[in-house]
C-alpha cells in the first residue's frame, strides 16, 4: 500500500512541477494572428503564378512577367489602404513610383480583395480578388476564378513576405 502512494505522490509531485515550468511556446503558445495581422505584418512580393484553363493543367504564368513587374511590393495597411510599389526597375521613368488603392477581406478571412489604380484609384486600375488558399507569416497563395466564359480559368499567385 506504501509503494502505490509513494508512486502516486511522485505522479502528483512531477505533474505540479511540469505544469510549472519554464514559459515555452509549448506550454504557452501564443494567439495566433489574424489574417488582418498576418498582411499588414510585411510587405509582400509576387515570386510565382501559375494559370489553369478548364481541366488542363497549370502553366507558369509567371516567367512571362516583365523584370519591371517582378519587382514590385505590394503592402496591406491599416484603414484597408492597399499600396503597390514600383520596385527598381519600371516600365517608364515617368511611372509612379506608387499607387494606392483598397483592401478587404470577408467570408471569415477566407477571401481578399485589394485594389491600386495607376493614377490613384481614378480610371486606370487593377482589381484583384480571390480566395486564399494559404497565409501565413511568410507566404500568401491566393486563386483567383474567371468562370465568365467557357471554360473557367484559375489563377494562383504566390506571394513572399519581404
Amino acid at each position: 500500500m506504501k509503494r502505490i502512494s509513494l508512486l502516486a505522490l511522485s505522479l502528483a509531485a512531477s505533474t505540479f512541477f511540469a505544469s510549472c515550468g519554464s514559459d515555452d511556446k509549448e506550454n504557452n503558445p501564443s494567439p495566433s494572428k489574424s489574417a488582418s495581422q498576418l498582411l499588414m505584418a510585411k510587405s509582400w512580393k509576387l515570386t510565382a503564378e501559375t494559370e489553369a484553363t478548364g481541366t488542363a493543367a497549370p502553366v507558369n504564368t509567371y516567367d512571362d512577367y516583365e523584370s519591371y513587374e517582378k519587382d514590385n511590393i505590394y503592402k496591406f495597411q491599416a484603414n484597408n489602404v492597399f499600396v503597390s510599389e514600383e520596385g527598381a526597375t519600371r516600365y517608364s521613368s515617368s511611372d509612379p513610383a506608387s499607387t494606392t488603392g483598397v483592401w478587404a477581406l470577408s467570408d471569415n478571412d477566407k477571401k481578399v480583395v485589394y485594389q491600386a489604380g495607376f493614377f490613384g484609384t481614378g480610371l486606370l486600375s487593377s482589381t484583384q480578388k480571390g480566395d486564399i488558399e494559404e497565409l501565413t507569416e511568410t507566404k500568401l497563395v491566393v486563386k483567383m476564378t474567371d468562370a465568365s466564359g467557357t471554360p473557367t480559368i484559375v489563377t494562383r499567385q504566390t506571394f513572399t513576405a519581404q
